[in-house]
């Protein structure tokens, strides 16, 4: 006998990809918590939002197509 699980369909989403931009404040707030007792987790971009202007957003991403190796 064959059991077959749908895992996922058109309306249950099996996951979901997703670019997550930041800016300054996002990388102070990290910092704050992860940078501490003198030492640096290296989790800081100084002058980020005055040099390249980031955005803090979560960025929904489609896949345009899909390729699979056959080996």
């Amino acid at each position: 006998m064959s059991l077959q699980i749908d895992w996922a369909d058109s309306g249950h989403a099996l996951s979901s990809f997703v670019y997550n931009s930041f800016d300054e404040k996002d990388f102070d707030d990290f910092g704050r918590v992860y940078n501490y007792n003198g030492h640096s987790a290296g989790y800081y971009k100084p002058n980020v939002t005055k040099s390249a202007h980031p955005e803090s957003k979560v960025w929904a991403v489609s896949i345009a197509s899909l390729f699979k190796n056959k080996g």
